[in-house]
């Protein structure tokens, strides 16, 4: 009677190890066979051939290429396959496998069948593991309840703070405009699109925002998408596939890499804000590729600083490509509230204008400004627009409100930058170019420790960690508003100074991660 009957018979719980094995007693009467393995107890396995896993403790792997931390689900193990046990190339048993069978066949002795029955690996310990790696390098986030009233007052954890961390630069996102705007639209077409802007979720506004945005922008049209994300990740891969170039700033925002990654095409990356390194990378390849992209934020969200979007349009003329710009932090703001690319000249510098309707604007949403044809072909192949469903009616009602907001009160839309600039002239940094002003302290923990001590003194400044920034560049980062007492950035800067000691001058900083 062989192994496997002895056990079938007995109805008993055999524990095996898939690490440790020896020959079976009966090695003598098979020669020249792999016998029947037994093994040390760590994994059972009952008569039906069901397996029950406990984790592995870490230091007996053996030298074998195994995850440290668990065996569970590995093609080592024993797997239940119809009601029987297969023969495998170590022994009568398939799944039992010792350390000559364990390189790159391992999961091919298995049919899919059966490695479909087998445990995964624990999503749990996998998470757990992830998140004491982020504790460790003090990377790890949590979201904090906060409660934003009207002006940049935040109430976080029972304190009442005032918040230099917000992109609501203008304060519109409780301006009663705004919001009468937001209702009376839910009112009359209900609180969500209810689909696709494809099928029933095109409601009418739409028309009228999309208009407004174009008009602002200095385009023939404009396209609503669901997010500022949505929008980069629908946008690019329509423009470009793999036969293309697409040519990006190494500190672009993450959404941008997104959109970049998704379209295949071939991707080049400029050193920051660096015209000669862009114009080197298409002078070398532009001719072998069919279109070329070259795409930037008008306004770098974590650095405050502006493309040099003259130099850049004069660049992509020279070599056919097309230039796209991010402005999520640049409408309502940039420009006479027209945004970055109208600080630098004109709108007609800039093809492809992509922004958001969540920071300036005060709502939720984003946008493709450029000609009708491009706008067309968005409507009709941007995959984030067609098969997601529309934005709803409210944020659109409260962006038109916005929009007629920033076009007749000029003196609004220039606050926030005056603001940033009295803080850096207060430090003694470089004039501001946007109402972003970083602060780059280094390591995480230090730019931990400042926001906790800005937090005693009242002002709620986010510290910016990898991978958002690169790495060694974590910062405080100070977002400006139309509404800040310019008593307390006084104040702000002076709380600053006592905690800080940084260098005027900018540095180079290392490319930033594209999973950013």
């Amino acid at each position: 009677m062989d192994c496997l009957s002895r056990l079938r018979r007995k109805q008993q719980l055999v524990l095996v190890d898939t690490w440790y094995h020896t020959f079976a007693r009966d090695q003598k009467q098979r020669a020249g066979k792999r016998s029947l393995l037994y093994h040390k107890p760590h994994t059972s396995l009952n008569v039906n051939g069901e397996m029950l896993f406990r984790r592995l403790p870490l230091g007996e792997r053996d030298g074998l290429p195994f995850p440290d931390e668990l065996v569970r689900g590995h093609a080592t193990g024993l797997a239940r396959a119809g009601g029987k046990l297969r023969e495998g190339p170590c022994g009568r048993v398939r799944p039992l496998i010792c350390r000559r069978c364990v390189g790159p066949r391992r999961s091919a002795l298995l049919s899919a069948p059966i490695r479909a029955k087998m445990p995964m690996r624990s999503l749990e310990d996998f998470a757990v593991r992830k998140l004491e790696e982020l504790d460790r390098a003090s990377l790890r986030r949590t979201l904090a309840d906060s409660f934003r009233g009207d002006g940049p007052w935040v109430k976080r954890d029972g304190r009442r703070l005032l918040s230099f961390s917000c992109n609501d630069y203008l304060n519109l996102s409780h301006h009663p405009a705004l919001k009468s705007a937001a209702t009376a639209a839910i009112k009359h077409y209900g609180v969500g699109a209810g689909a696709s802007r494809a099928v029933t979720g095109n409601h009418p506004l739409f028309r009228e925002l999309e208009a407004r945005l174009a008009r602002i922008k200095g385009t023939e049209a404009a396209c609503v998408f669901g997010s500022g994300y949505l929008a980069n990740a629908g946008i690019v891969p329509v423009l470009a596939g793999a036969p293309d170039l697409i040519v990006i700033d190494e500190l672009a925002h993450a959404c941008l890499w997104a959109g970049t990654n998704l379209s295949r095409a071939k991707t080049l990356t400029f050193r920051h804000n660096n015209v000669a390194h862009a114009e080197s990378l298409l002078s070398e390849n532009r001719s072998h590729a069919r279109h070329a992209l070259l795409v930037t934020d008008g306004v770098f969200s974590m650095d405050g600083d502006l493309a040099p979007l003259p130099e850049l349009a004069a660049l992509c003329a020279a070599f056919d490509t097309w230039l796209m710009t991010d402005d999520a932090h640049g409408l309502g703001v940039i420009g006479n509230g027209r945004g970055s690319a109208f600080a630098a000249g004109g709108g007609a510098l800039v093809h492809l204008q992509m922004g958001t309707l969540s920071k300036a604007i005060g709502g939720y949403g984003g946008y493709l400004c450029a000609s009708r044809a491009v706008i067309d072909l968005m409507k009709t192949r941007a995959r984030t627009l067609i098969y997601s469903t529309a934005l709803p009616p409210a944020m659109a009602a409260a962006a038109i409100a916005a929009l007629t907001i920033i076009e007749s009160e000029p003196g609004l839309t220039a606050k926030p930058l005056a603001k940033a600039r009295a803080f850096t002239a207060r430090l003694g940094l470089p004039e501001a170019q946007s109402p972003i002003v970083p602060l780059v302290l280094g390591e995480p923990d230090a730019a931990l420790q400042a926001s906790n001590k800005l937090a005693e003194e009242g002002f709620l400044v986010t510290p910016i960690r990898p991978p958002t920034v690169p790495v060694g560049t974590a910062r405080l980062r100070f977002a400006f508003t139309a509404l800040h007492p310019d008593d307390e950035i006084a104040r702000l800067a002076d709380a600053v100074r006592a905690l800080v000691a940084f260098a005027p001058a900018r540095q180079e900083i290392p490319q930033c991660p594209q999973s950013s």
